[in-house]
């Protein structure tokens, strides 16, 4: 829990408003720290911005929202107090967020699952009837379906087997590219799909046969490994 300082002005709540926060909180009281916080226009990542923050205000947490209610409630004078869950601790780096949200504050990656199932012997997931949406910043959308999927205890990749189907808008080419196969391994962090096994790519009305594939998602580039033949149709 947090006072709430209001660009130059710290607002202290009152008495009665402590004390009915903290009995509604119950034993989760005695994890409960009360101090100033500040609101920053932007996203402060890292540590070391933290600790900047922290020296210049005097600040224990920090949010993005609190000054703009407390600003408004303070015009009508209604007791105002921030309560905070903090995940982040101030060694912890936040993630890139303009990597995993659109500018509408939209994740990049959606997966949706009929049934997702997590293992207690090695904290792996499993997924059947796998849809995984992901936006780009420059190529648009693309859609990946599969039967089935596995991702490791790490969460660095899912591996997608089963009627694998990938839809999407690939670098200079005129429509979609349809990309089909067996099994396919998407990095969750460098957004990049892969395969060893026997690919089937159709661009308009052109198809291409190869075998191992790379699809860079950011870029919307795509490359065949090897055995490659194809049709183009004028």
């Amino acid at each position: 829990m947090a006072l709430t300082r209001v660009g130059r002005i710290t607002r202290t709540p009152g008495l009665r408003v402590l004390d009915a926060a903290t009995a509604a909180l119950g034993p989760a009281s005695q994890r409960v720290v009360i101090g100033p916080a500040v609101t920053a226009p932007g996203v402060v990542a890292t540590p070391a911005e933290k600790q900047s923050l922290s020296r210049q205000t005097g600040a224990l947490a920090v949010d993005m929202e609190s000054y703009w209610v407390a600003r408004q409630v303070a015009v009508r004078g209604i007791p105002f107090l921030a309560v905070r869950a903090i995940s982040d601790a101030l060694e912890d780096r936040l993630p890139p967020f303009d990597e995993i949200l659109n500018a509408d504050g939209r994740p990049r990656v959606v997966v949706r699952a009929s049934s997702i199932e997590q293992q207690l012997a090695d904290q792996s997931v499993h997924l059947a009837q796998i849809e995984l949406d992901y936006t780009t910043q420059k190529q648009g959308e693309w859609r990946v379906t599969a039967d089935r999927g596995r991702m490791p205890s790490d969460r660095g990749s899912l591996l997608l087997a089963g009627n694998v189907l990938v839809v999407g808008a690939a670098e200079r080419s005129a429509g979609q590219a349809i990309i089909r196969t067996d099994e396919l391994a998407y990095d969750t962090r460098t957004n990049v799909v892969q395969t060893a096994a026997p690919v089937t790519v159709d661009i308009g009305p052109h198809q291409l046969r190869g075998r191992g594939m790379r699809v860079g998602l950011n870029q919307g580039t795509l490359r065949l490994e090897s055995n490659v033949n194809g049709q183009f149709i004028p």
